[in-house]
């Protein structure tokens, strides 16, 4: 059974069609400069590469263009995409909805796309926009699957998702209870005591917490508002 794997950001599509039953790697590839001019690099198994410039307008055609070097030609590795049994996607913010991998669905691109974008402003929004360019291609029929990164971080005991942040905290921010990958804006201990005056606050906001730091008694006592972001022990060690 063939499975082609997919890593879209925004302006580009990282693909592997993988042979499950021997876990080879028939085919991968890379499309690029997505929404600017547009570029493939492809290789198969058998040591064919290829490499050339290509419209991309959107993510529709660089889907397109991968079907064409997976069924057309002499290097072709599947007769038709019908051979392709299901689709990976990778997505970087499932929020606490999505806990582990889950069938690709309206709602669930939605939810990808707009529900939870602010988790992760830079990946969610083009994967949601990817997911829904591989339907068109591909065809609803053809069962497509999102993997979640955070489904690994809500696995991990709380102790090593986070440091400062009070319980309370954790359990009303799901950004910060899902451990969001995308980077602070303060990303450690020690940009605070260089610039405090960096650290994020709202306006008149009741929502700051006052955390103490006890590996830190230079810092004494810290006001963080409510931020989509994670402090890992990692970072303050």
């Amino acid at each position: 059974m063939k499975v082609l794997v997919i890593n879209a950001g925004s302006s580009s599509l990282k693909y592997q069609l993988i042979e499950m039953d021997t876990q080879d790697v028939v085919a991968k590839g890379l499309c690029e400069r997505i929404g600017i001019d547009g570029r493939i690099s492809h290789k198969t198994e058998s040591g064919y590469k290829t490499e050339y410039d290509v419209s991309f307008p959107t993510h529709k055609e660089a889907f397109e263009e991968l079907v064409k070097l997976l069924t057309e030609g002499e290097n072709k590795v599947v007769e038709s995409i019908s051979e392709i049994k299901a689709i990976g996607h990778r997505v970087l913010h499932g929020s606490e909805k999505y806990k582990a991998s889950t069938i690709v669905t309206d709602e669930l691109i939605e939810d990808i796309g707009v529900k939870f974008k602010d988790l992760g402003p830079l990946h969610n929004p083009p994967q949601a926009v990817a997911m829904a360019a591989c339907q068109e291609v591909f065809g609803k029929e053809t069962p497509m699957v999102a993997v979640f990164d955070t489904s690994f971080h809500q696995t991990c005991p709380k102790k090593l998702i986070c440091s400062v942040f009070l319980m309370n905290t954790m359990k009303n921010i799901p950004s910060v209870a899902m451990a969001s990958t995308e980077l602070p804006t303060v990303s450690s201990p020690r940009d605070i005591l260089k610039s405090p005056e960096k650290i994020p606050k709202e306006p008149n906001s009741s929502s700051a917490t006052s955390v103490t730091v006890l590996p830190f008694p230079q810092l004494k006592t810290a006001k963080f508002a409510t931020l989509p972001w994670v402090l890992p022990l990692s970072m303050v060690s």
